[in-house]
């Protein structure tokens, strides 16, 4: 994975959810609109198992309506375990509704939850810069 920016590639899906995958700095970033469900859940294992073990990832949820937070889960278990940081994963999400139904099926326990993808980002970089716990999952809190 480069550090440079470039344009996502766009995975629209039969209900008319869609994926977008892009490379920002230090992360890729993947964008979800529409329902995410079990099918969006398998739709993003498929593309994320062809990242190398050392990229990280941000899931966008933003423009998601969460509809199958288990499957979301075993997505996060299985980008854990085919990557070399227990902590190369993070989640993204502005609305309660999501956060609190992440929380609930232990999403937060998994991989830490940030209000925007920049927030995401800055937190990575001061990790690599030496400050603070980057993308450690913490205690569950409610977004501000």
């Amino acid at each position: 994975m480069s550090d440079d920016h470039c344009a996502p590639t766009r995975i629209v899906l039969s209900d008319g959810a869609s994926v977008a995958i892009r490379t920002e700095q230090l992360a890729v970033v993947v964008e979800v609109s529409g329902l995410a469900d079990a099918t969006c859940a398998v739709t993003l294992a498929r593309e994320l198992s062809a990242l190398e073990p050392q990229d990280r990832v941000i899931v966008d949820l933003s423009d998601a309506v969460l509809v199958s937070p288990a499957a979301l889960c075993d997505l996060i278990d299985e980008v854990i375990a085919t990557g070399d940081d227990p902590d190369r994963i993070c989640l993204v999400c502005e609305r309660l509704s999501t956060h609190v139904l992440l929380r609930r099926y232990g999403a937060t326990e998994q991989a830490a939850v940030f209000g925007t993808v920049s927030d995401a980002l800055q937190a990575l970089m001061m990790q690599v810069d030496g400050y603070g716990a980057g993308w450690a999952p913490g205690p569950a809190q409610l977004p501000r």
